[in-house]
């Protein structure tokens, strides 16, 4: 019943301008783009990791198999 709550007011605040609701966070510019650059270089990371252990068996091993 409390999830039904929810609903209606997220349903109300789709409609609340951006300039009204509070910004979490002051990240500089500088620091948004380090992070940017850091998860492009996991995502490289994950990508050979992946093609690594797909060479090797033939086929995509993942944890507990």
């Amino acid at each position: 019943m409390l999830g039904l709550i929810s609903l209606p007011i997220n349903l109300i605040l789709k409609f609340v301008p951006d300039k009204i609701a509070f910004k979490m966070g002051n990240e500089l510019d500088e620091e948004i783009r380090a992070s940017n650059e850091d998860y492009l270089n996991l995502r490289k990371i994950s990508g050979a990791l992946r093609n690594d252990m797909m060479s090797k068996s033939g086929k995509l091993v993942g944890i507990g198999d």
